[in-house]
């Protein structure tokens, strides 16, 4: 058994997963295929099954022994592993997850033999693991991206997650097919889902349609196919290893993954759309919405403050212009009356003086002394 929970580094051309579980033992390559064909029936994601895949091998790897020797003691360990593992909430999770599926399909007495999964409770994000606003991409970010690709085909990816704000699954299945440029309306179907949505597009339309004429793309043609063969799918993790690549080339600092520009399109559009057709474009309810991308964007909260419980006014540029004439015009008159103050003040003064002078002068001529 290893010391510490497998953790496998990105490799899009031999993953070391894969390297993985080609060394892992006849018995448990062929539990692992099972299980999946099982667990797959009426599922065609193959992000989930990668991940489930993924998740045990790590388990198999780290027992280093096979399935059908796995002990209660076994069970503890892995669950401690995974806990203390450097993985976050939403992997370790899954892992939890997909483990407890195995261990149900393979043992009958697995309520019994691992004591109803008690001690392999799922964690709960807490609030510093999060998302927040600022943790979203600006548009100069997104802007500089882009410039530090010259592959017409992650300049359109980067452009068209972002204003599509779609899955990225649903973008890396999308073929020409899926395409209006007639409406310059994209159709996007999601697994998760089950529904096909129309989703319009502006500012990617010029790179979809280069894109298109410089592949030679057919109704049938993935749009962004993996660079390793256009007729296979690319990959979450090709994508996020090519932004992690590009972000860093542009002196980003923050987290980057495909899933940033839904997050951050949506908290925009939650605040800008009705109801109905923010639903149609995100692909799922507004309660969704208001619990995943809401807090996400502090403008309407700040703008609300302000109109309802403050009662600020907020200016327009062109009153703004007007008022900072006006009080320009209004010191502009202030510093003149100072000035005038100022000489008047002066010429008063020099009365004073004078008319001191002169009482002096008086009261030393009626005085008898000075008369003397």
């Amino acid at each position: 058994m290893k010391k510490h929970y497998p953790f496998y580094s990105s490799n899009r051309i031999n993953p070391e997963s894969q390297q993985v579980f080609n060394s892992l033992s006849k018995i448990n390559k062929t539990a692992i295929k099972s299980f999946l064909d099982i667990a797959f029936i009426n599922s065609k994601s193959y992000k989930r099954r990668g991940n489930m895949k993924r998740g045990l091998i790590r388990l198999f790897d780290f027992l280093e022994k096979d399935y059908t020797k796995i002990t209660y003691d076994d069970f503890l360990k892995v669950a401690s592993a995974i806990s203390e593992s450097k993985f976050g909430v939403d992997t370790r999770n899954a892992d939890r997850n997909f483990i407890k599926r195995f261990l149900q399909e393979n043992f009958d007495d697995w309520r019994i033999e691992f004591k109803d999964f008690k001690v392999m409770k799922m964690e709960v994000k807490s609030e510093k693991d999060k998302l927040t606003h600022k943790d979203l991409i600006t548009e100069k970010e997104l802007e500089k991206l882009i410039s530090k690709t010259t592959d017409i085909k992650y300049k359109t990816i980067i452009t068209f997650l972002y204003e599509s704000a779609c899955r990225p699954e649903e973008a890396l299945k999308l073929r020409w097919s899926d395409m209006d440029f007639n409406k310059n309306v994209i159709y996007l179907y999601s697994i998760k889902t089950g529904k096909k949505r129309a989703v319009p597009l502006n500012d990617c339309i010029p790179h979809l349609r280069r894109l298109k004429k410089e592949t030679n793309g057919d109704s049938d043609s993935l749009i962004f196919p993996s660079d390793m063969d256009d007729q296979k799918i690319m990959l979450n993790g090709s994508l996020n290893y090519m932004l992690d690549k590009l972000k860093t080339k542009a002196g980003i600092s923050k987290k980057m993954n495909c899933y940033i520009f839904r997050h951050t399109r949506l908290s925009q559009l939650i605040t800008k759309l009705s109801p109905k057709v923010y639903e149609d474009i995100a692909g799922h309810s507004l309660a969704t919405g208001m619990k995943t991308y809401a807090h996400l964007s502090q403008d309407i909260h700040i703008k609300e403050m302000k109109d309802k419980v403050f009662q600020i006014e907020e200016l327009s540029e062109s009153k703004r212009e007007e008022f900072e004439k006006q009080i320009d015009q209004q010191q502009r008159k202030f510093n003149n009356l100072m000035e005038e103050f100022e000489s008047q003040k002066m010429l008063v003064e020099s009365k004073m003086n004078s008319f001191l002078e002169k009482a002096n002068f008086i009261e030393l001529a009626n005085n008898p002394t000075y008369k003397k």
